[in-house]
């Protein structure tokens, strides 16, 4: 198939262009204007130019990396990387023409010395490691893993090289046995919790993440079985209004407490209980307006039960202080 389009340098004729050819090159008038712009961009960077110009921007500036100039070229004050290469080979060529020197980075070493710093470090074990590599490129030994890599080709190369195996099994801080002895102290100090609330705890206190549970066990119902209890069922029209999780979060960082959503008292649910303390907070929403007196036939019979505070929060003037 063809098209009728029209030239992109202006002349207004219309070509018949193919379907796997390339624009520039179907007409000679075409060709011959993009060959006068290469020379026009040729003739404002010679040699003379390029040089004087890093000069005057070391001169100015001081010492700069390889990036620093495409931020001159976008002023208009420098060429392309690829101007650079065409004239002067490298970068190195430019350096000594110019007498200037590029920053590089400090921690720069051979394969040989890296080699060898590795060794050293896994002499005992002889197994190579990529959380203990992290380590030595914390500490400005070696260059980042992910350097090595590339130079290396891989890490089983690299751990050939100096006779060594290399281990793939990751190091992790939370075990099985961990686990279920910081939820056995959970359990004792928050009582029976919901899978929510478990997760909820999880982030404020000092516990593994959810990651590290379905690995381990594989699922919550395998993990919950396996530490010998079960999580609080809620039903399912028990549901959240939309700013009451909003309103109940900014509670939690104002006063430094923990709630437990939705929980369960005898026949009733309230929306946030506060167990060290012994108090319920209540969100009132807008349609709460309609069951005042229900609302307080609940209330005393939560506090018999519980011996405990009751705060009823207005959904609307809680929230103008938010903002």
């Amino acid at each position: 198939m063809t098209e009728e389009k029209i030239c992109k340098c202006g002349c207004g004729e219309k070509f018949i262009f193919g379907r796997y050819k390339n624009q520039k090159y179907i007409k000679n008038h075409h060709q011959k204007i993009t060959c006068k712009l290469k020379k026009r961009n040729k003739s404002k960077w010679p040699k003379e130019r390029i040089i004087k110009e890093i000069k005057r921007i070391f001169k100015t500036n001081g010492q700069l990396w390889k990036k620093d100039i495409h931020k001159f070229n976008k002023k208009g004050e420098m060429c392309n990387y690829d101007r650079i290469y065409n004239v002067f080979g490298s970068f190195k060529n430019l350096e000594k023409e110019a007498n200037i020197k590029f920053l590089s980075q400090k921690y720069k070493k051979t394969n040989k010395e890296l080699l060898e710093i590795i060794k050293k470090h896994f002499k005992k074990s002889k197994k190579i490691r990529v959380n203990e590599l992290f380590k030595l490129y914390k500490n400005k030994k070696i260059c980042h893993p992910n350097v090595l890599n590339k130079k290396f080709r891989s890490f089983q190369n690299l751990a050939k090289q100096l006779g060594y195996k290399y281990d793939n099994t990751q190091i992790r801080k939370w075990t099985k046995e961990k686990v279920k002895n910081k939820t056995k102290k959970l359990l004792k100090k928050y009582g029976k919790l919901s899978k929510n609330d478990f997760k909820h705890i999880m982030k404020i206190e000092d516990f593994c993440s959810d990651g590290v549970i379905r690995d381990l066990f594989g699922t919550y119902e395998k993990f919950s079985n396996e530490c010998c209890f079960s999580f609080r069922k809620i039903p399912k029209n028990m549901l959240l209004g939309k700013n009451e999780k909003k309103i109940l979060d900014y509670v939690e960082q104002k006063k430094n407490i923990i709630l437990l959503r939705q929980y369960n008292v005898d026949k009733y649910w309230v929306d946030g209980y506060d167990k060290k303390n012994n108090i319920v907070y209540e969100v009132d929403e807008p349609e709460h307006i309609s069951r005042i007196k229900k609302d307080k036939i609940r209330e005393c019979k939560i506090k018999k039960i519980l011996n405990c505070k009751f705060v009823r929060i207005d959904e609307q003037k809680y929230l103008e202080k938010i903002k």
